[in-house]
């Protein structure tokens, strides 16, 4: 298992998808599966265009928020980016969500519906910070057990316990 942690300042919406994205396409990480757990994506956005829909109504709220207010965007998005294309789930959660992600890896690896997984975390932190964390699952490897946290917390430091 090899993964990395990152975190940057945050930006426009959608930005959230397309950072995590481009830097997950730069570290190397690679497989065929993808598991993304999160906390808040696409939770900004839903709030700011339904915000604008209750302001002035639907017909105007703007367009290009929509498709990033949903929670499955980074995954689409890391999904075409890193040219994954075998399975792809989003979880909700924290930690929890990273320890279902990493069993829903295992499963598909196990089953042959993957031959290797990216276990990604990713969220806005609502203090104007983006944070990742991501790490590969291959055939045979362990599900470790995870450490409390946000999802990006506990998958950080997973990733550092197993370096």
């Amino acid at each position: 298992m090899r993964g990395l942690a990152l975190a940057a300042p945050a930006g426009p919406a959608g930005g959230l998808a397309a950072w995590a994205a481009g830097a997950l396409a730069a570290s190397g990480l690679a497989g065929d599966g993808l598991y993304v757990a999160t906390a808040s994506a696409g939770g900004a956005e839903a709030v700011e265009f339904y915000r604008q829909g209750l302001a002035a109504g639907l017909a105007f709220a703007n367009p290009r928020l929509f498709p990033w207010s949903l929670a499955t965007s980074p995954t689409g998005a890391i999904a075409q980016a890193l040219g994954i294309r075998g399975p792809t789930h989003t979880l909700l959660g924290g930690a929890d969500a990273v320890a279902e992600a990493l069993a829903q890896a295992a499963e598909d690896l196990g089953a042959g519906r993957a031959a290797a997984g990216v276990v990604v975390a990713v969220d806005a932190d609502g203090a104007g910070r983006w944070s990742l964390a991501a790490t590969t699952l291959g055939p045979g490897d362990p599900v470790p057990a995870v450490p409390a946290g946000t999802a990006v917390e506990a998958l950080a430091r997973l990733v550092v316990t197993l370096a």
